[in-house]
């Protein structure tokens, strides 16, 4: 909202200083005695809408296409691995995966060393099965559907190694 409201105050700026710089050139034409001062301001006045309204139409085209061919550009990646994107979240729905996210990231407070043993046990599980469903279609799925595996992989790999240095203090 700030942005749009400085952006406003700016054009409103701009729009002023043409505007009185047009008057004062049809004020100086008056004095060196042009015919028609008024005019010679209302051409100055035409030729920075022209060039303005020119500028503000390409840029808004510029934008609107670069976001048109964004968004082309992800559906092309769904469309070309949409088989393997489906299998791929296919194969994470069925496998034991949504047990053990559920087992590892609801878990509650750790109370004793047995508990934290199977947390481990756990964490480590879904770690590789992760990784080994993410590495099976590797390079082969839009990045949409890769990308965030991916990260999760990451966190757990983080958490895996938060896990087996905190086995050191229990």
């Amino acid at each position: 909202m700030k942005d749009l409201s400085l952006l406003m105050k700016n054009n409103i700026i701009v729009i002023l200083f043409v505007f009185i710089l047009s008057l004062s050139l049809g004020c100086l034409a008056l004095k060196v005695g042009l015919e028609n001062p008024f005019e010679i301001a209302l051409l100055f006045l035409g030729l920075f809408a022209t060039f303005g309204g020119a500028y503000w139409g390409a840029k808004v085209s510029g934008e609107k296409a670069s976001k048109i061919a964004k968004n082309q550009m992800i559906m092309d990646d769904l469309k070309m691995y949409s088989t393997n994107n489906r299998e791929f979240i296919k194969r994470i729905d069925e496998c034991k995966i949504k047990v053990l996210i559920n087992e590892v990231h609801h878990k509650g407070k750790l109370s004793d060393v047995l508990e934290f043993q199977v947390y481990k046990v756990n964490v480590r599980k879904l770690y590789k099965e992760v990784a080994d469903c993410t590495m099976i279609h590797k390079g082969e799925l839009s990045h949409s559907v890769f990308y965030p595996f991916e990260l999760y992989k990451i966190k757990l790999s983080i958490l895996d190694n938060y896990v087996k240095k905190s086995i050191i203090k229990w």
